[in-house]
């Protein structure tokens, strides 16, 4: 097998991991969106900085913004409770940078958090099968949902377009 056959190999596994993974994000999304909803409570609503925010190795020099909420409301008069704001984790990762004064959380989050300040009454987006699970945003900024994907289908690309470079240039 050439290397150009290799390469092709990987770039079309690479496209197509990224295009799935923007396919269920975007099934994920028409999913809860047609979820019922109820009316719900913030109870808390704060952006998270630190390591212990990125979920990652603590020696990675990884931190991040994260938004955390806790959102109380109720189904059929049991109570929920709900951690997670949208579909996606909600947040905005810093590599190499340690203080958060230096780098403000991105625009879109800040917006986020200015939407559901704590002690206000939100629509709550809940699962008619699991109760517990459930969102206040059925919709997150375009960029939180397909970063990835995106990334990875680049990714794909690159190893597509390689051997092309290389074909062209060789006598």
């Amino acid at each position: 097998m050439g290397v150009v056959k290799i390469f092709a190999l990987i770039g079309f596994t690479i496209v197509g991991i990224g295009g799935y993974m923007a396919w269920s994000t975007s099934a994920r999304v028409k999913t809860v969106a047609s979820w019922p909803t109820v009316m719900g409570y913030v109870a808390e609503s704060a952006i998270r900085w630190g390591a212990e925010a990125s979920k990652q190795n603590r020696k990675s020099h990884q931190y991040a913004y994260l938004l955390e909420t806790r959102t109380e409301y109720r189904i059929d008069g049991q109570p929920f409770s709900s951690t997670t704001p949208g579909i996606k984790e909600i947040r905005d990762t810093k590599i190499f940078n340690t203080d958060p004064w230096k780098n403000q959380p991105e625009k879109e989050m800040i917006y986020l958090f200015q939407q559901i300040p704590q002690g206000i009454i939100v629509p709550v987006h809940y699962n008619p099968e699991n109760k517990a699970e459930a969102y206040i945003f059925s919709r997150l900024p375009f960029w939180y949902l397909y970063s990835a994907p995106f990334y990875i289908i680049c990714t794909g690309v690159i190893f597509l377009l390689l051997p092309l470079r290389a074909v062209s240039i060789s006598p």
